[in-house]
């Protein structure tokens, strides 16, 4: 039984989604421990001047709340972002009462989640191993065999999380261990907000005082090698600055240990445009470029929510031609938690950004069935992230007939994610070759049978690919 003396505050940060705050809420106010908590608010400022309504809606729900012991809105006059909000939010609260609970405007919890929370801030307070705890539970296969109520991972979660002032105080903001790193040819750049990568890669490239520019993402690693192998590929083509080297890598599966070649698709060669508007391409860690290059497309797209690096490979390859060095000379690490539904939209959002941005393009190089094959993925990661409304719209944009759409249909219809229809497919074909063997008295007869079954299943498999 838990203490109801001394409960971690719950801080929530909200912006400009008051649908989403809404959720937010009423799942919190569901908790057991709901009506002991003091619960305080931070409202961020309007970013622009077509913020301020939406802003505006959200405050005057927050006058609204009932549920928990206390409630405290705060109110900025000027937008923070995201990062700025949180660490000055949390240091107030966690200053004021030594823990915190913390949760953001999209996230939905279950109604025991504040008394795991407690409970956990509790039995860890003085482990100091423990810089955090997390109601997020990664979609990772636990094994058999493990028979504990929670397990470490090296990475915080920001979704639904907890810690305590001794150990948010140690939180470097300053990032004070770069600063002191003594190599002349490392500069420090500290971005005044959040203002996500593209506008930090952008800012690091106007800086730069080099002509070639290559891309590093906090936790991945280069090979010693890779700029050295990149710079002998640009030599043999007399460094021209209309030249993009990319390479291939490794893949981490951090939670496993897991790693193999990651081999990405080849783009090779001079003119690279409709191969690219096909496929995606490079990936930033392993992408040489020049800053002229990079000055003729205009920098980086910073609105482009995700698959970043299609959409700069897709505009330089308007201007360069394309070197593609087979060897994997950086490591790409895949974290827990990474494909859960709420990148899923992130996933769903930067593909059709993609797409809206260069369709004409697409159906002018590439073809209608180019055009069509793009949506067509579109609806699968729709429906594999279980996004079903989302799903709808590209039925509607796909017109597919309903034999060929049967399968993708039922997925819908019934929210069952494609990929266990395929292993229910798998295992009913394997099911039904034993059966016919057991039953079979004319051999000839039953390998017959087993042929036609799985001719059909193969046909209800595939049927959507040959849809266009």
């Amino acid at each position: 039984m838990i203490s109801t003396d001394n409960l971690a505050p719950v801080v929530l940060f909200v912006y400009k989604r008051l649908y989403h705050a809404q959720q937010t809420v009423k799942f919190l106010q569901k908790n057991d421990l709901a009506e002991q908590s003091e619960l305080y608010i931070y409202s961020d400022g309007p970013k622009h001047e077509h913020d301020i309504e939406k802003v505006k809606e959200v405050r005057a729900y927050l006058k609204t709340i009932s549920g928990f012991k206390t409630i405290t809105v705060i109110e900025r006059e000027k937008n923070l972002g995201l990062a700025n909000s949180i660490i000055t939010g949390v240091t107030e609260v966690i200053d004021k009462f030594g823990k915190v609970i913390v949760m953001e405007d999209d996230l939905l919890c279950s109604r025991n989640f504040l008394s795991f929370m407690n409970k956990a801030l509790d039995h860890y307070k003085d482990d100091k191993r423990i810089f955090s705890v997390t109601g997020l539970n990664y979609p990772i296969k636990i094994p058999e065999s493990y028979k504990h109520d929670v397990y470490l991972a090296y990475r915080e979660s920001s979704w639904g999380w907890g810690t305590w002032k001794d150990r948010w105080d140690k939180t470097d903001w300053q990032v004070e261990v770069i600063k002191s790193y003594k190599d002349h040819r490392g500069r420090y750049i500290v971005l005044e907000r959040h203002s996500g990568a593209q506008a930090a890669r952008n800012r690091g490239i106007k800086a730069a005082k080099g002509n070639w520019i290559a891309f590093q993402d906090s936790d991945d690693e280069w090979r010693q090698d890779k700029l050295e192998k990149q710079i002998r590929a640009l030599a043999d083509v007399n460094f021209d600055p209309w030249t993009v080297v990319h390479t291939n890598c490794m893949r981490l599966e951090t939670s496993t240990g897991k790693l193999a070649p990651m081999e990405l698709p080849e783009i090779e060669g001079i003119n690279v445009y409709s191969i690219l508007l096909r496929n995606n391409g490079p990936m930033f860690p392993g992408i040489l470029v020049s800053r002229q290059a990079l000055q003729k497309i205009n920098y980086l797209d910073e609105n482009v929510p995700s698959y970043q690096e299609w959409d700069t490979a897709i505009r330089l390859a308007k201007y360069c031609r394309f070197i593609h060095l087979k060897e994997p000379l950086f490591t790409y690490k895949l974290h827990e938690g990474e494909t859960i539904s709420k990148n899923g939209r992130r996933d769903i959002m930067g593909y059709q950004y993609i797409l809206d941005k260069f369709k004409d393009e697409i159906i002018t190089k590439c073809g209608e069935d180019i055009w069509r094959g793009h949506l067509k993925v579109q609806l699968h990661k729709c429906l594999e992230y279980g996004l079903w409304k989302d799903a709808d719209f590209y039925f509607k944009q796909l017109f597919l007939n309903a034999r060929s759409s049967l399968k993708l249909r039922l997925c819908r219809r019934f929210h069952v994610r494609p990929s266990k229809v395929e292993r229910l497919l798998s295992i009913s074909k394997r099911v039904v070759m034993r059966v016919l063997r057991l039953l079979s008295v004319n051999p000839s007869f039953a390998s017959k049978m087993q042929k036609s079954l799985i001719i059909k299943l193969k046909r209800f498999s595939d049927d959507e690919h040959n849809s266009y």
